[in-house]
């Protein structure tokens, strides 16, 4: 699964070079411009990535950077990036995670003159660790000290190690009937904690590696409802809570992902009828 040198990076002890918003800009290695850039993508959660070998231009907000081996990219969420590779992006491996509230999956992508593709994606659950990775992170995004970057980038060592051990024991069997289960109730536990605000089908698709299609049947099965049916019962719970609360109606459409009030009100008399 991986050679020397990348597993070399994958665990503590080395010096990774981190691009990110609550790190210092790495100004000197901006790129330009490109011949053509993929789309944008902007989603409610949080992903990273690690370049194990090659190199990589990748986009961060509005700034495009190129980066080699042993450089980590972090995009917060609501953080506008990349949406895959664009044709002639540099070959190179690399590691995504994408964290969800107490587990993560992970996968390598591969990209070589010919495009690029994911290997096969793993979920492990590490609810401590998500609390450690989260939190960290927050610190780092509002206050970005010295300290602060420090202990994120401890939390990113124990990561990298764990996603290392989890792709190379299961690097040879294809998904179980469990694992499944596991990354559908990951994918529900997402939806309980962002009230569906900001998700779409195909974002909560990759966040587990599957194609929409099979993340649609796979989600009814294990969940029992489709998912803009259980995405709306978990907003219709919220709602309940948050008008006791005493917010007003323009703020619970912002906490629910909808764009204003009358958008909600329209909504709600969908649910009604």
């Amino acid at each position: 699964m991986f050679n020397p040198q990348e597993r070399q990076l994958l665990y503590p002890g080395q010096r990774l070079r981190v691009f990110a918003s609550c790190f210092p800009d790495n100004a000197e290695s901006l790129v330009v411009r490109r011949h053509e850039a993929p789309p944008l993508d902007c989603h409610n959660y949080r992903e990273l990535t690690l370049i194990l070998s090659g190199s990589a231009e990748l986009r961060l907000l509005d700034k495009v950077y190129a980066a080699d081996a042993g450089s980590v990219f972090l995009f917060d969420s609501h953080e506008e990036h990349d949406c895959g590779y664009s044709p002639g992006a540099p070959p190179g491996r690399h590691l995504w995670i994408y964290p969800l509230p107490d587990a993560f999956s992970c996968g390598i992508v591969e990209v070589g003159n010919e495009g690029w593709s994911n290997s096969l994606r793993q979920l492990q659950r590490a609810p401590a660790l998500m609390v450690y990775l989260n939190s960290a992170w927050l610190q780092c995004k509002q206050s970005p000290s010295f300290a602060n970057q420090e202990r994120l980038l401890r939390v990113l060592e124990l990561l990298f190690t764990e996603a290392a051990i989890l792709l190379e024991g299961q690097a040879s069997e294809s998904p179980s009937q469990d694992s499944r289960r596991q990354a559908m109730e990951a994918v529900q536990q997402h939806i309980n904690a962002s009230l569906g605000a900001g998700d779409s089908i195909e974002s909560l698709a990759r966040l587990v590696g599957y194609s929409r299609v099979h993340f649609q049947r796979l989600f009814q099965q294990y969940a029992g409802c489709p998912v803009g049916e259980y995405i709306n019962r978990v907003r219709l719970s919220a709602l309940r809570q948050l008008e006791n609360s005493g917010l007003l109606q323009k703020e619970i459409a912002a906490k629910l992902g909808f764009s204003g009030a009358a958008s909600l009100a329209h909504w709600r008399k969908r649910q009604q009828r």
